[in-house]
């Protein structure tokens, strides 16, 4: 933490808002890529499906966020840039070298493992 603090000392630092539609996955798409929704594509926490009928939530693909992320454009500057992801929602398929992330989610958390906490699905790391 000394380095977050010498950083926000010496004035790199910004006010963040929020974006309508003010969700999770909206928000965080926004903050990671610097775009609107309307530019990364993210605009809610579902999917409708339309071969299915249905709505999924909380896809967690990195490939569903459209642009450059941050880190992106952190390697462009410093090549060789390490970059840990520490719970974004769109992790899992990024080009980071750390990723912490919960797990994907096809089935309530209980299902698939009668001992967790319901609504607090289980970390993993590449």
């Amino acid at each position: 933490m000394p380095h977050l603090k010498t950083l926000g000392q010496s004035g790199s630092r910004a006010l963040l808002g929020t974006v309508l539609p003010a969700v999770t996955c909206a928000a965080q798409s926004t903050f990671l890529t610097g775009t609107m929704p309307s530019e990364h594509g993210i605009v809610g926490n579902g999917w409708y499906f339309r071969e299915l009928g249905d709505v999924l939530l909380w896809r967690q693909h990195n490939g569903l966020v459209a642009g450059d992320k941050l880190w992106d454009a952190a390697r462009r500057a410093h090549p060789g840039y390490t970059v840990a992801n520490i719970c974004w929602w769109y992790a899992m398929g990024a080009d980071t070298d750390i990723t912490v992330t919960p797990g994907p989610s096809t089935t309530p958390t209980a299902a698939r493992n009668p001992t967790a906490t319901p609504g607090r699905p289980p970390c993993t790391t590449n």
